[in-house]
């Protein structure tokens, strides 16, 4: 599903890997109970020990990334590791991690990394959280799109021309013009209609 919403999906994951070289966790509109879009990239031989052990309940990183907003390194998530999580994760690779979070027109997501070797450089969480802010504009701030740049999404999707828009909207066709030119850049569409198409399939009309 996440390959039809957020562009060049398969080169977000091989990014995520080259950072994340041990895994990774992709959590979208996520909840205590569950979550719209949840990937999980960690090793199943740990995944397994997590669920057995009910790390969940006391995690630093998910008590983190439910409660704040931003992105830290592993190491400097203010909460006790007081279950000894991390260092039962060690045994699997995962030493080094960071952990961003972010809520975007009142949902919650998040994304964390591991690796085994080092820790995150600065420019590898600011690069980290570049992305992951762009991913959740993409999908629940509708790319960032103006009310009146979705006007004319709506209005090309029902077929109307720059004059039929101009009128129903009550602007002038050259900012019918203006604004589709926007959304198409914002939506990296290469035709007007690509624009529409990408805008529905990511349910920016419901």
């Amino acid at each position: 599903m996440l390959e039809q919403l957020i562009p060049n999906f398969r080169e977000v994951q091989d990014y995520l890997y080259s950072v994340g070289s041990t895994g990774w966790i992709l959590g979208l509109n996520v909840d205590f109970i569950n979550a719209e879009h949840l990937l999980n990239r960690f090793p199943e031989s740990w995944n397994k020990i997590y669920v057995e052990h009910n790390y969940i309940f006391r995690d630093p990183i998910v008590a983190w990334a439910s409660s704040r907003e931003g992105a830290l390194r592993w190491s400097e998530v203010p909460i006790d590791d007081i279950g000894g999580l991390f260092e039962a994760a060690r045994a699997y690779g995962l030493t080094y991690g960071g952990v961003l979070a972010k809520k975007v027109n009142g949902r919650r997501s998040f994304l964390t990394v591991a690796r085994n070797d080092r820790e995150l450089t600065d420019a590898e969480l600011a690069t980290l959280n570049v992305k992951f802010s762009s991913w959740l504009d993409i999908l629940y701030n509708f790319a960032t799109l103006t009310p009146g740049e979705l006007d004319v999404l709506k209005a090309q999707r029902d077929g109307m021309s720059y004059k039929e828009a101009a009128r129903a909207l009550g602007i002038s066709p050259a900012t019918v013009k203006v604004r589709l030119e926007r959304s198409k850049t914002k939506l990296d569409a290469a035709s007007a209609t690509n624009a529409v198409a990408i805008a529905m399939a990511r349910h920016y009309f419901d």
